[in-house]
């Protein structure tokens, strides 16, 4: 997801040497953000290894390198909250995209991370506990393998 005006902004992440995150494996996760003034960046996209930082809040960067920023602080939270969920690899398209539509009716915009992993940011004042149901439902299905609220 790139647009005009956006940068890369970079959040470290906590090391975790016993693999007990979903994010063992990272180091840093890079987001795009769209400058809200001096050294204040609005977030752009959904985040997938941190769990601290949703869609649209506003943190605070110091410049890394060209066009990037490193993430110094959380200024303003968005008030929107994240769902992570895995498909199972046999989940089929059709399920696949009933699940991602369905979602995005009742919380928010999804984005596919990769391979079996989508990202879907709940907007302030939706039907989280509907999103919630259906969630455990199509585990219980095998049609996704896990899922989280953040």
């Amino acid at each position: 997801m790139t647009a005009p005006g956006l940068v890369k902004v970079v959040v470290r992440l906590e090391p975790d040497p016993e693999q007990k995150t979903e994010h063992a494996w990272a180091e840093a996760e890079t987001l795009w953000a769209q400058p809200v003034g001096d050294d204040l960046f609005e977030i752009r996209n959904i985040p997938w290894e941190t769990d601290a930082l949703h869609f649209l809040d506003v943190v605070r960067g110091q410049p890394l390198d060209e066009g990037s920023w490193s993430l110094l602080e959380l200024v303003r939270p968005s008030g929107h909250s994240t769902i992570r969920l895995t498909f199972s690899e046999t989940a089929s398209d059709a399920q696949r995209g009933e699940l991602i539509s369905s979602l995005e009716q009742l919380v928010g915009r999804a984005e596919h991370m990769t391979d079996n992993h989508w990202a879907v940011d709940v907007n302030p004042d939706t039907n989280l506990a509907a999103a919630l149901d259906l969630l455990q439902e199509r585990e219980r299905d095998g049609v996704i393998t896990s899922s989280a609220h953040t």
